[in-house]
């Protein structure tokens, strides 16, 4: 039998998205537990990450998960410390975008494909001296 909990989150519930921040161009995978527990995963260190989530690149080596979420009118809630914050999704054609209440109204986050590499690009093969 399904919790009360586990029937309002049908989108995510146990599944993976991969989302694109599309300011930074970073990308991550989120797993959403049946439980209400939010993993971030594949988190790229060496790109900017919102102060917010603490030690993103760090907790994701681990695989800590750093917060619950939940679903209520029609918005994902989650907690970092003691602040809640609320993302809303967006459809956009065939894109699905996702607000968070602390960015101001700008939709800064995109549910994306899984990526073929996660690979940082090389710049140049030289070494400085």
């Amino acid at each position: 039998m399904l919790s009360e909990r586990a029937k309002t989150l049908p989108t995510v519930e146990a599944a993976f998205t991969w989302v694109r921040n599309n300011v930074t161009g970073g990308i991550v995978k989120m797993q959403w537990s049946a439980a209400g527990r939010l993993l971030v995963m594949n988190v790229d260190p060496h790109t900017p990450q919102p102060s917010e989530f603490g030690d993103l690149a760090r907790n994701s080596y681990l695989g800590n998960s750093t917060t619950d979420y939940s679903i209520k009118n029609g918005k994902i809630l989650t907690s970092f410390g003691n602040q809640t914050f609320e993302t809303a999704v967006y459809k956009l054609g065939d894109r699905y975008l996702a607000a968070r209440s602390n960015e101001f109204g700008y939709a800064n986050y995109e549910i994306i494909a899984t990526p073929d590499n996660l690979s940082t690009d090389v710049k140049s093969a030289g070494v400085s001296r």
